[in-house]
């Protein structure tokens, strides 16, 4: 765990039932390889759902403060379950050889969250779509809480070139080069580069 994020539900508001009872998440996958340990027991499993409930929230389920919206950017884990306008559940392929697959909402639940058919159809899923999480599930019915109205890229091979390939000469120490490629780019590495200049 690297952010209260990778522990909290979709919805940015209740703390995900896989972390709290230590349990691996079917389809939230961490970005970092970590080194391999023993689980811990029941009675640490225990402390640290107690930590979480009684650090972050009030009631033992609502964070004090929720968070805010998702980033369309890569995160300390891989997500493989959104969700579109349309409510239409997509999962994301983890297998070599699989593919998307798209899952039909059966309801809504005021107190569970999102009610989806566990057997999907091959698809290709829209460009766009708002992370959800699964809460739980059974061999007929997938629980997933809702999330941010926030949408993010599921293709971002799609996004548009913003490179503008305007050549800037920068002056660094002393020294000159040119770079060639977006400004916006330009300017966050020229802003890394002087910090790390200073700092050394």
């Amino acid at each position: 765990v690297t952010t209260l994020s990778d522990v909290t539900a979709s919805n940015g508001t209740t703390f995900c039932p896989y972390a709290t009872k230590g349990h691996k998440h079917p389809q939230r996958k961490s970005a970092y390889k970590w080194r391999q340990q023993k689980d811990m027991d029941k009675k640490a499993w225990k402390i640290w759902s107690a930590a979480l409930k009684t650090t972050f929230t009030s009631n033992g389920t609502h964070l004090h403060i929720p968070l805010g919206d998702w980033f369309d950017t890569t995160t300390s884990q891989h997500w493989t379950t959104y969700k579109d306008t349309q409510d239409t559940l997509y999962i994301a392929p983890t297998k070599i050889g699989s593919t998307w697959t798209a899952h039909k909402l059966i309801g809504i639940n005021s107190t569970e969250g999102l009610l989806y058919h566990p057997k999907g159809t091959p698809c290709t899923p829209p460009k766009q779509a708002v992370k959800i999480s699964l809460q739980s599930s059974t061999a007929h019915i997938l629980i997933f809480s809702d999330s941010t109205n926030t949408e993010v890229l599921l293709r971002p091979q799609e996004r548009a070139d913003t490179t503008d390939n305007s050549k800037v000469t920068l002056r660094i120490t002393g020294q000159e080069c040119s770079l060639q490629g977006n400004i916006a780019d330009i300017a966050e590495a020229h802003k890394r580069a002087e910090t790390h200049m200073k700092g050394a």
